[in-house]
């Protein structure tokens, strides 16, 4: 099925409850991986998603509500530019600064991790300064990777480097010695996955303590996970963090900071895939966003 063809909504929505116009939810996705760095493929990550979506149920028994009544609308993917990652970054601001409004909470869906930087430029745009929680096994903080400095090894960089100077990475437990020494001199706050398995509750304090804004962003890339409870992604790496760890944190933070927008990126999507796994992890985000509103 075309990602294009009525009816092809996150969960199968019937479509009075997936227009924009009727949707506090906007799902917008981008289906760039040029600059993947080991197993290629992110490209097809947000169709797999939405596949996979068709499968959950709309009730969400740990939150005992059901975050679909607010409405979710999936916009058509973003054009890739394959000129390179920074053309293709610009194509994913310009989007998602069309879509998003005060109004509306968007989730972008990758595709590879650089092209989170254009779904938060838009938010920047429109919310001024934020914190951003940062979920991933890499530190991507690489001044540049292969010769691109949008690479997907750097987004962190250059997030940090236009001006969203707060920064709480969690899960990290990969990176080389020229990031370490960016992150000596920066006021990004690592919590390694190690740290986070040794002390889970001390870790959680200390993420809230350190996303000092009000305003929080969410950037995920999946390969957070154990490759145990999540393989398929570009660049996995083992010691990583767990479902009920993750989801802690997140229903942690939403109960104590303002989160203003989310991208989760690097699934593959590959049979057999972890499609599923992610579209509920999507789909728990809307939850605790909604609990959040009410």
């Amino acid at each position: 099925m075309s990602f294009f063809e009525p009816g092809f909504n996150f969960m199968r929505l019937p479509d009075e409850l997936a227009t924009y116009e009727n949707s506090y939810f906007v799902l917008l996705s981008s289906a760039y991986d040029g600059t993947t760095s080991y197993v290629p493929g992110t490209r097809k990550g947000p169709m797999a998603i939405i596949e996979a979506s068709k499968n959950i149920e709309w009730y969400d028994m740990e939150i005992d509500k059901n975050a679909s009544e607010l409405g979710i609308y999936t916009s058509p993917q973003i054009e890739v530019n394959t000129s390179g990652p920074d053309f293709n970054t610009e194509n994913v601001y310009k989007a998602t600064a069309s879509l998003i409004n005060r109004e509306k909470f968007v989730i972008g869906l990758g595709g590879e991790h650089s092209v989170s930087w254009g779904y938060i430029k838009a938010h920047k745009e429109l919310y001024g300064d934020f914190s951003i929680l940062h979920f991933d096994a890499h530190s991507d903080v690489r001044l540049e990777w292969e010769g691109a400095e949008q690479s997907h090894a750097c987004v962190i960089k250059n997030t940090y480097n236009n001006g969203l100077k707060n920064i709480v990475s969690v899960g990290i437990r990969s990176m080389d010695i020229e990031e370490k020494y960016f992150l000596d001199n920066s006021s990004i706050v690592t919590i390694p996955a190690w740290e986070v398995h040794q002390n889970f509750e001390k870790s959680v304090q200390k993420i809230v303590e350190n996303l000092k804004n009000d305003k929080v962003y969410i950037t995920f890339d999946v390969d957070v996970f154990d490759i145990s409870q999540l393989w398929d992604t570009g660049t996995p790496e083992p010691g990583g963090l767990f479902w009920n760890q993750i989801i802690h944190i997140l229903k942690t933070v939403f109960e104590s900071k303002n989160v203003i927008g989310a991208d989760v990126v690097e699934l593959i999507g590959n049979e057999p895939s972890n499609a599923s796994t992610i579209a509920k992890l999507v789909y728990r985000i809307m939850g605790y966003k909604l609990c959040q509103k009410n």
